[in-house]
């Protein structure tokens, strides 16, 4: 085999490793969360679901669960809402001052977590609403918006302008014009960047624990504790779930992508 035949072998066997290098702690997450055991470890002697109910039994872990969920779906929806209010306002404006509204609205997404929870926090201290309900809802919907921005404005790059004049020619109002012809042609991007949403505010760690403290209890701050205090099997438990959500939404993803083309 001559060299040049080889290469493409030798970059598809380097591609395997790293993929295999990536998913290997992931795979070894299922089996631990599985231990009989009250510590983290590889089951020997069976297998056990216990860690699993500890999640909906335990209060603290039942209430740290609960509270995400609320948290994730409320700032998902209200991101959804806002950014597909921005997305099509931008859609309409030149493109010099949608490149510049563009740009704020990444900045969660751009600046590192640690430098935005640090404005955050101080901020929020001044507003009177850390570790509040409010206060982690409003940054989560902050954090999802870039998401939802992104996925509707891909989605509207697709869309013909000419259709919502064609609808203005004919006399229907501006509402009408986004009602009837902009967002039934969007549905795919918006459920999109609804999804993406909801997974950013249910992985997001680094700010989440800056702004909160005994009051609220997050998900993510009942994983921080029960790796800091004490290695709980049910952190496996929640791993393992968190991977199922995330494979779920980039399946849903895909799906939704191949029905817009």
């Amino acid at each position: 085999m001559s060299p040049s035949a080889s290469m493409p072998v030798l970059l598809r066997l380097a591609a395997l490793f790293a993929v295999l290098f990536l998913i290997m702690p992931l795979l070894v997450v299922l089996p631990m969360s599985l231990t009989p055991e009250s510590f983290l470890s590889l089951p020997t002697g069976g297998v056990s679901l216990q860690h699993y109910a500890g999640l909906w039994t335990d209060a603290g872990w039942s209430e740290a669960v609960t509270t995400s969920f609320a948290i994730a779906t409320l700032s998902a929806a209200v991101a959804l809402i806002l950014g597909t209010a921005f997305a099509v306002a931008a859609w309409h404006l030149p493109g010099r001052t949608t490149t510049l509204l563009n740009l704020m609205l990444y900045g969660p997404m751009i600046v590192p977590p640690v430098i935005y929870g640090v404005g955050i926090f101080r901020l929020w201290a001044d507003l009177g609403v850390l570790d509040t309900f409010a206060g982690v809802l409003v940054v989560h919907v902050v954090l999802g918006l870039p998401f939802v921005i992104v996925t509707i404005g891909a989605t509207l790059a697709t869309l013909d302008r000419r259709m919502a004049q064609a609808a203005r020619s004919l006399g229907a109002s501006p509402l009408q014009a986004i009602r009837r012809v902009i967002l039934p042609n969007i549905v795919p991007g918006m459920l999109a960047g609804g999804l993406f949403a909801f997974v950013a505010s249910w992985d997001e760690v680094v700010v989440t624990l800056m702004i909160t403290s005994r009051r609220l209890t997050t998900l993510q701050r009942q994983i921080w504790q029960g790796i800091v205090d004490a290695v709980d099997p049910r952190v496996a438990a929640v791993g393992t779930l968190l991977i199922l959500l995330t494979v779920a939404v980039l399946v849903a993803e895909r799906l939704l992508a191949r029905r817009s083309t």
